[in-house]
């Protein structure tokens, strides 16, 4: 029998995975269902943690500008020593924030590179089909110059055709019958 577990054990291995998982599906999905999946998101305040739903945002905002970013990360409850937070309040804002925007700039120049490989590839997709129409034209137009040019033959049979004219024997009419004994006949 398997492990059971409690629902606080199943929200934190479930938490582990639910950014990407939620992500993964966000980009496959078309915009009714998205919206259906921030409904869904909208429900999760009290399941899992503050830090897992912003980064959850922040993940589909890279997405999806549209995306609110509401969760913020909870604030510690550690008391300090104010003078101690004057001398190193300017060393702790900027340690801090930098980490969350370095990483959202990574992720955005990684989605921008993506963008960019995509329409790459489309235009490499619609410089193929170009192509591939002009090639058809100019077999068209030396199809049609064939055709103008050349005279048009009887297509050549594949089996041979008897050059003998077969003579059918005509077709005599029958002799009406005569009921006559066979001496009378001869």
């Amino acid at each position: 029998r398997g492990t059971m577990f409690s629902r606080k054990a199943y929200t934190q291995k479930f938490s582990q995975s639910i950014v990407n998982m939620f992500t993964r599906t966000f980009k496959q999905v078309d915009e009714k269902i998205r919206s259906q999946m921030f409904k869904l998101r909208e429900t999760w305040h009290d399941v899992f943690p503050a830090t897992k739903l912003y980064q959850l945002d922040v993940k589909v905002n890279l997405i999806d500008p549209a995306w609110p970013i509401q969760a913020q990360p909870q604030q510690s409850n550690i008391h300090v020593n104010p003078n101690f937070l004057k001398k190193n309040a300017t060393a702790a804002t900027t340690s801090a924030t930098p980490s969350l925007t370095e990483e959202e700039e990574k992720m955005r120049s990684i989605l921008a590179k993506k963008e960019q490989e995509l329409l790459m590839l489309q235009q490499k997709k619609i410089e193929m089909q170009l192509e591939q129409t002009r090639r058809q034209l100019e077999m068209a137009e030396k199809n049609a110059k064939k055709s103008s040019v050349t005279p048009v033959s009887a297509p050549v049979s594949v089996m041979p055709i008897a050059m003998v004219n077969p003579v059918v024997a005509p077709v005599m009419p029958a002799a009406p019958e005569i009921n006559l004994p066979v001496k009378a006949r001869l």
